[in-house]
């Protein structure tokens, strides 16, 4: 039996190699027959793997590339089974928050207003992003039954083993993809910075009498 991803194996190469020579078109060209191949023999995997490179070579190459690569994201989401939409709402809740930080000191000197266009993130300020964050996050998260039973290894293709300081591997702290997933959420939810909207200490009238 020949190994998931194998016949992608030589395609994947040629792209690390254009990586390695700093050419992010040619790598995308090669990307973009991935992702051709991927939708007609419906290979999940191969589509979220391709879907996370195409946005990163994008946006480095064309400018005002973000809205239309959301777009092609939450097309895919919309096609995909339970488990994959669910990796895909996680990999879109990530790329809003990259892009806020890849953009904080524009972003943080808008004002909220009610009248943003929610097709472009440019009109968007730090509460719509950090509500869009949060928004995918969760629907990641909810079909948490089938997302439980999955091993984290069925998707060698996708997530990369990395280990802990006691060199426990990926699979063996974080045995299935509901585990993984989560542990993403996570690191955004604990992190200070989508609080940044609120008060530290909010002011709160809680005498009867006014």
């Amino acid at each position: 039996m020949i190994p998931k991803g194998d016949d992608y194996a030589s395609q994947w190469k040629e792209i690390v190699a254009f990586d390695q020579k700093r050419l992010p078109k040619s790598a995308l060209e090669v990307v973009n027959n991935i992702l051709q191949k991927a939708q007609q023999t419906n290979n999940g995997e191969q589509i979220i793997k391709a879907l996370f490179y195409k946005a990163r070579y994008e946006q480095s190459l064309k400018e005002n590339s973000f809205n239309q690569t959301l777009t092609l994201f939450k097309e895919e989401a919309e096609k995909a089974n339970p488990t994959n939409r669910s990796i895909i709402y996680s990999i879109i809740a990530e790329q809003y928050w990259s892009y806020y930080q890849n953009n904080r000191w524009q972003i943080q000197k808008r004002t909220h207003t009610d009248g943003v266009d929610e097709t472009d993130i440019k009109t968007w300020d730090i509460r719509k992003i950090i509500e869009a964050t949060t928004k995918y996050y969760l629907l990641s998260l909810e079909n948490v039954d089938n997302l439980s039973r999955t091993p984290i290894n069925a998707y060698t293709e996708i997530i990369t083993q990395g280990k802990d300081f006691d060199q426990n591997t990926t699979e063996k702290i974080r045995p299935f993809l509901y585990d993984f997933l989560s542990h993403r959420a996570i690191d955004f939810f604990i992190n200070e910075e989508p609080n940044i909207t609120q008060a530290k200490e909010t002011f709160r009238v809680d005498d009867e009498d006014y």
